[in-house]
Order: C-alpha cells, then structure tokens, then sequence
C-alpha cells in the first residue's frame, strides 16, 4: 500500500465494517509503482527501510493501532497505550513497531489477536458492574402549629380580642441559588459506552489488518514462479503455482507424514482433526519432519481453524504456541525463526498442485492440514 495514513484510509461500521484506501496513485502493484513513492509526514517507515513493502505496511498498521488506543494522532510511544489494552494487543504492537522488518507480525497475524482483544472488550461491557441509584431523602416535613384552645386559668372574663397587626409586605423569598455539583459515580451507560468506543477502535484496526492482509496474499505476480520451500515471511510479491488447481473438496493424506513417535515419545501417525467431517479437505493435520512434535501439529490445526474458519490455497499465517517460548527456540536456530511474542509465525499454502496445505516455520517444523 505504501502511503498509509487517516488521510489515506475511509472505514464505516454500518451496515457492515469496511476499509476504503483513497488517494492511491502512488501504491505498489507487483513490484511497480505508477508514481514516485511518498509518505504522510508523522507516518514515515523507520529511517534506512524500503518504501511500500509488506514490512512498511505493517508497520504503519502498528502506528495506527497505537495512536487509535492512545487517542495521540502523534505518538510513537509505546507508554502512551492505556493500562487497559489487552496484553495480546500490546504484544503485537509492541513487536511491530520495535522488530527489526522482516520480524515484524504481518497483517495476517492480527487477525488473531484482535479477534481476542474483541472478545475481550465484549467481556467487559457485559461485565460492568451497575452503579446503584442513590435514593433521595424527603426534605424533613414542617413542624406542627400548637394551638391553645383556652384562655389561662384565673381569668374571669375573656380577653378582649387583640387588634389585628398591621398589615406589612411579606420578605422577598430568598434568591434562588443552583446546589453545588456533586461528583457522581460512573453510570453503568457512560462505562459502556467507553468499552463501546474501545470495540469499535480495534473493530477499525482488525478490518485495515484483514484488509491488508487479503491485498497482500491476493496480489498476483507477473511471471509466476514456484518455490519447494516457502519463506517464513512472504515476498513482497506473492508468487502463485504454474497451474490453478482447484480447491480439493476431499482429505488427501501427504505421503510423506511422520509415523513415528516425537520426542516427547508421543505417536499421532493417525493425525488430529477438527469438525465432525473427518473427510473433508483440510480438517486434518500430522507432522512434516521430525523435529514437529504431535501437540505443535495439533496445535498449528486448531490455530488455523481458530483463525480463518474455512481453508485456502493462498498463503496464510497463523500464530501457534508452542511447548517453549519462540524467541528461546530463535536463539538457538541457525536462521532467525518469526515470533510474535512467545509464540511461533507459521505460513501456510498449498504448493503447486498439492491437494494438501503445508505449514512451515519455527526451527525446521513442517505441519501438513489435508
């Protein structure tokens, strides 16, 4: 995209959540630009970096998030995020402003944390606790006239009526003055209507993600290439297999799953599954290499399931834990391995015309979903 900025984005949240980019002339299209590159002044890439990459792109996704939570259209203070931002959501944007490019969470990446920070803004608006009403008090009612019914003993006659006083103008009533302002707990329609604007603000950022997201795996290159190992990160331009298979509608088992146990001593030669459709495409998952463990491949299933809903072809990504922290796993791998946070960045895509996904990343971890 390059030029990211509120300038450049339109969002709606009615009838349905969407992103609009305007101003487009200068975006990148399979590696050329129709225009000189430019950038919003506040919103440039990190000194020394590409203009309109995915790396750029994602970076200025992170800026937008953290000025959208921070209420700062000039911050690049990652102090500046509220104490009620969602840790997930302040992992990610913390990654993302402070890796180095290509170990940046991508926009793909987002999609599962702000579906969590979503959830979570919910859970706080049906848990906000309702203020109690105060009850008035009635004001203290008058006090009650004596009236003497009888003269006092000793008198022999009645007394003669006293004269009427003379009349005199009743006192102006007082002026009156407004009570003092009284500091009135939160109602439970003002913490709403907070956590409300919360919602809405990662609700803005999922969609640019989404919206990113689905440019990049969706832009096709110029000369098609294939690759038998596909990067941890995708190129700035994704390539595309020679022919265009169609999405298999049935579960192909790979013939190159790992029957043996892990090391951990666990066996899954049978794989896992997800769903009651055991034969369905991708609803199943089992181990590429050796150094995949059963739980890893069960849990970069799930991941997927969890994060998509519906399988693909197209590259996708999805960030699974694993049973060490990722950046312990990355210190001792020969290549960096992509973290975001403790857990691990897996990059899925079903290769030429494999009927199967292959999912790659960590240290040598292959997962297969068929």
């Amino acid at each position: 995209m390059g030029d990211i900025s509120p300038k450049n984005l339109l969002f709606s949240l009615v009838p349905h959540e969407g992103v609009y980019f305007i101003d487009c002339d200068a975006m990148r299209i399979n590696g050329v630009s129709a225009l000189a590159q430019m950038e919003t002044p506040g919103w440039e890439r990190p000194a020394g970096e590409d203009l309109a990459t995915i790396y750029s792109d994602a970076y200025k996704l992170g800026l937008l998030a953290l000025r959208l939570l921070a209420g700062d259209h000039d911050t690049k203070n990652l102090q500046h995020l509220p104490a009620s931002t969602p840790g997930l959501l302040r992992q990610v944007i913390t990654d993302t402003l402070s890796n180095p490019s290509q170990q940046r969470p991508l926009p793909e990446a987002w999609s599962y944390v702000l579906g969590h920070a979503i959830e979570h803004a919910q859970h706080q608006k049906k848990t906000a606790t309702p203020t109690a009403t105060p009850v008035s008090v009635a004001p203290a009612p008058p006090p009650t006239p004596v009236v003497h019914s009888r003269p006092p003993v000793g008198s022999s006659a009645p007394p003669a009526p006293a004269p009427p006083p003379p009349y005199s103008t009743p006192p102006p009533p007082p002026a009156w003055a407004p009570p003092p302002p009284q500091r009135q707990p939160a109602s439970p329609a003002k913490i709403w209507a907070g956590v409300g604007v919360a919602a809405a603000i990662i609700v803005i950022v999922a969609v640019i993600a989404i919206t990113l997201a689905t440019h990049n795996t969706s832009t096709p290159t110029s000369a098609p290439t294939t690759s038998s190992e596909p990067s941890a990160y995708p190129s700035d331009s994704y390539s595309t297999p020679t022919s265009s298979p169609n999405t298999p509608t049935a579960s192909v088992p790979p013939p190159d799953l790992v029957q043996t146990p892990d090391s951990y001593g666990v066996n899954c030669s049978d794989g896992y599954h997800v769903g009651m459709n055991h034969s369905a495409w991708a609803t199943n998952a089992g181990r590429g290499t050796d150094q995949t463990s059963c739980q890893f491949a069960n849990n970069v299933l799930q991941a997927y399931w969890n994060t998509y809903h519906s399988p693909s072809r197209d590259s996708r990504q999805v960030i699974v834990g694993g049973a060490v922290p990722c950046p312990q796993v990355s210190a001792n791998a020969v290549t960096p391995v992509p973290c975001s946070g403790n857990d691990f960045v897996m990059t899925c895509v079903a290769n030429g015309d494999d009927p199967w996904i292959t999912c790659t990343g960590g240290n040598n971890a292959k997962v297969y979903i068929y």
